[in-house]
């Protein structure tokens, strides 16, 4: 259990939304350009939602291109920190960011931004499960996980771990039970990856009918 009066850190892990570099499994139903602006919305989106949330320090752990304007905006106006993510492979980036957040606050947590609609109650949830001494993962629909909260290094947890793969969850939990870890799984979300993800996301929040594939016109005759 983390000290009165700490808390966890949490490390927001986003692509720059750089076109042709994000989103590209929306392609082509999606312009490159499109994905890009679906993929800043998405990520300030999540920014809004842990600054209100997350009592701790937040990270914005940056790739492609940590100066991007955007992130350079919401660390300004949001209270971010913004770091590098560093390592190799997902699971490197993700175990160098916890082993510093831990380092730092005892507990820690990484979090995607391809879930923009996480509802406020699971962002406390984990935060307040953390400061308990839990660890915390969030199952996402696709098999993998949209956030991992850790007390101890976790760089054994990722080993032989095929990312991208629908087996990523599975795969973590039984490292895990291996090795005498026992972790509280948050309510399951979806990932918005596809365009049928884009169609149900836009289906809840009008704000993403924007991107929407325009629909093909049939044929007459």
């Amino acid at each position: 259990m983390m000290q009165p009066g700490t808390y966890p850190v949490i490390y927001l892990f986003s692509k720059a939304p750089v076109a042709g570099r994000v989103k590209t499994r929306m392609q082509p139903g999606l312009s490159p350009q499109s994905c890009a602006r679906l993929a800043g919305q998405m990520f300030s989106q999540t920014c809004v939602t842990l600054s209100r949330h997350w009592s701790g320090p937040r990270v914005i752990a940056a790739d492609l291109d940590i100066d991007h304007p955007l992130f350079r905006q919401l660390s300004r106006d949001l209270g971010f920190e913004l770091e590098p993510q560093q390592g190799g492979d997902l699971g490197e980036r993700m175990s160098h960011a916890l082993s510093r957040g831990i380092a730092r606050a005892s507990a820690a947590a990484v979090v995607g931004a391809d879930v923009p609609h996480i509802p406020g109650r699971i962002v406390r949830q984990a935060e307040q499960l953390l400061q308990a001494g839990e660890e915390v993962v969030g199952p996402a629909a696709d098999g993998g996980f949209y956030l991992l909260g850790l007390q101890t290094d976790g760089t054994s947890l990722f080993g032989g771990i095929r990312w991208g793969q629908g087996d990523v969850l599975s795969r973590l939990l039984e490292i895990a039970r291996l090795q005498g870890r026992r972790f509280h799984r948050l309510p399951e979300l979806r990932d918005i990856d596809r365009v049928r993800d884009l169609e149900w996301l836009a289906a809840r929040d009008a704000s993403y009918r924007q991107f929407l594939p325009a629909p093909t016109v049939g044929s007459h005759g």
